[in-house]
């Protein structure tokens, strides 16, 4: 899953919160991820502290996950995470 999305695709919170509930997350990427979420205005602790992160322990990125996906605004229940992310991938 390494090199799953693209590498030039900065996936919004909302397809990321997806991906999470579906437990597909490419924890490695998310760091840098969110920083380009707090450059598109995105703000908050929990975000700057994923923004943080080196990605290299998945488990930190998945603890901080949740807070920051929230200060992004999104809540991705589990039954609407497949049409999210479904979605995503007929639009490519």
């Amino acid at each position: 899953m390494q090199d799953w999305p693209a590498s030039d695709d900065i996936p919004s919170p909302e397809l990321v919160a997806a991906w999470r509930a579906l437990d597909t997350l490419p924890t490695g990427r998310v760091p840098l991820w969110a920083a380009h979420w707090i450059v598109a205005g995105h703000d908050g602790a929990a975000v700057v502290a994923l923004a943080g992160l080196s990605g290299g322990d998945p488990h930190e990125v998945r603890d901080k996950a949740p807070g920051a996906l929230t200060e992004c605004g999104v809540t991705t229940p589990a039954t609407a995470a497949a049409m999210v992310a479904f979605t995503a991938m007929d639009s490519k």
